[in-house]
């Protein structure tokens, strides 16, 4: 799976997040603001108003704009590599003796799944922020207690990516119900814990002027449907979930306040994942942090449980657990092989020049003009700029948060020469909610809001590589 992500690494970005990520880290490596306001637009990157909604905050970006433009995406790419295929195991080769053994074979079964090692490297952030958690719940977990420093790392795993909560909620829980822990030692670890929470609150409201929250909810509450959840249940949780929640139940049986503390990260990580699971747009990634507590769990805190069922029985067990946790990569495999092979016979020289192709063609037939993509993924890499998110804007509109008539009315600018689409305006559109509680698109936008809105203004004059590209209809014909 390393190298099958080594390979992958070179491609243009795969996933909207990762195309707007990339932008915000461009914004701010440009000195432009990376906090507008979208429904107004802002006109300082190029002829075409600007309403993106920034992902997860500022602090990423701000990271991420140190690295130089043109090896931006490859360097984040491999710096998520590193996280989660070094970091993560690097915490349980900590361990010592057969706890170290059994960490290890959970820590490298879980990288190996495909659609968790998928989203590593095509760049999501998570391995980022999960690796701090790691880090902090493994101080906690060896010292028994939280202190500031693991408060630190928590924190900061958050303000990378408020969706890696779930191991910081766990301990706090330990820290106020442990009664081996003197009241006036919880008290002051959880007002550290709260006053740096708090502080790095107060920091992102100051630091974008009151737009950090707003962004947030705007670009990640994507509502809860029933459906996702039974098709994370018939998915996932049999490997991701289930294996989780039964070693958290075993571990709360122990004394040891370090094993609690590794049960209560464990069952809060997991419970949340499994919440969040039920989102649209949720993806396997969410695991990620449960999946790195369970390493830190069974590297710290198994010992402890161990000895108190030092037994033929509980060692059968044990050796059964280890085996079937080296089946996860290969049921991963199984599921996701028509996937992984799709992923396998990208070649990331024809698909950047299949970029350049769109893009001469659509200079060719609208010189001078701005290029507009259905997704994220070839806006920026066609013209260095995310207009907006048409996965996300959908949802706005659908909910009344975001006024349609505004993105009809950037059709109408003339700086818009170009647009590029998946597919065809042509017969009926797809439906918007899938079976799953999918949108059944990342570009329903353009599908399902603005499909008459581009045919009446917009025709089809070229198929690049499954890429369709229109030009304003008064424009005369000169690529097809």
């Amino acid at each position: 799976m390393v190298l099958f992500v080594f390979k992958l690494a070179p491609l243009p970005p795969q996933w909207s997040n990762e195309a707007e990520l990339m932008y915000e880290a461009s914004r701010v490596a440009r000195g432009l603001p990376l906090y507008t306001d979208p429904i107004r637009g802002v006109i300082d990157d190029g002829p075409l108003p600007i309403r993106h909604y920034v992902l997860y905050g500022p602090l990423a970006p701000w990271l991420f704009s140190l690295v130089g433009e043109g090896h931006r995406l490859l360097i984040t790419r491999y710096v998520s590599v590193a996280a989660w295929f070094i970091g993560v195991p690097a915490v349980a080769w900590r361990a010592k003796g057969d706890a170290r053994t059994t960490a290890l074979i959970v820590a490298v079964a879980y990288a190996g799944l495909f659609l968790i090692a998928r989203d590593v490297v095509f760049f999501t952030l998570t391995p980022l922020p999960v690796l701090a958690a790691t880090f902090g719940l493994a101080r906690v977990v060896r010292r028994g207690r939280l202190d500031a420093v693991a408060s630190a790392l928590f924190v900061l795993a958050w303000a990378l990516k408020p969706l890696v909560m779930g191991i910081a909620f766990g301990v706090g829980v330990f820290t106020l119900l442990d009664r081996e822990t003197a009241l006036k030692t919880r008290a002051i670890a959880i007002a550290v814990l709260t006053a740096i929470l708090a502080g790095a609150v107060a920091l992102l409201m100051l630091s974008t002027g009151g737009g950090w929250l707003v962004h947030l909810r705007a670009s990640t509450d994507n509502g809860m449907l029933p459906q996702r959840w039974l098709h994370y249940t018939y998915e996932y949780f049999p490997v991701l979930g289930l294996p989780h929640l039964a070693v958290a139940a075993w571990l709360l049986k122990a004394k040891e306040a370090r094993t609690k503390a590794a049960a209560w990260a464990l069952l809060s990580s997991t419970v949340w994942a499994i919440f969040a699971m039920g989102k649209r747009g949720a993806n396997a990634g969410y695991f990620m942090e449960p999946c790195a507590a369970l390493v830190v769990a069974l590297a710290y805190g198994m010992p402890d449980a161990t000895a108190s069922a030092a037994n033929a029985k509980a060692r059968l067990l044990a050796k059964i657990g280890n085996a079937a946790v080296l089946l996860a990569p290969a049921l991963s495999l199984a599921q996701s092989f028509a996937m992984m092979r799709e992923y396998a016979a990208k070649d990331a020289a024809r698909d950047w020049e299949t970029l350049r192709r769109v893009h001469d063609a659509c200079e060719s037939a609208a010189p001078g003009a701005s290029i507009r993509a259905g997704l994220p993924t070839m806006e920026f890499p066609l013209s260095g700029r995310v207009t907006l998110s048409p996965w996300q804007q959908v949802l706005l509109v659908n909910a009344g948060h975001f006024p349609l008539e505004t993105m009809i009315a950037d059709l109408d600018r003339p700086e818009l020469g170009c647009l590029v689409h998946t597919r065809s305006l042509e017969g009926d559109p797809p439906e918007e909610i899938g079976p799953r509680g999918e949108l059944t698109a990342f570009d329903v936008l353009f599908d399902v809001k603005l499909r008459e809105p581009i045919r009446t203004r917009f025709e089809e004059f070229a198929v690049i590589e499954g890429q369709h590209l229109f030009r304003r209809k008064s424009m005369p014909a000169k690529a097809r």
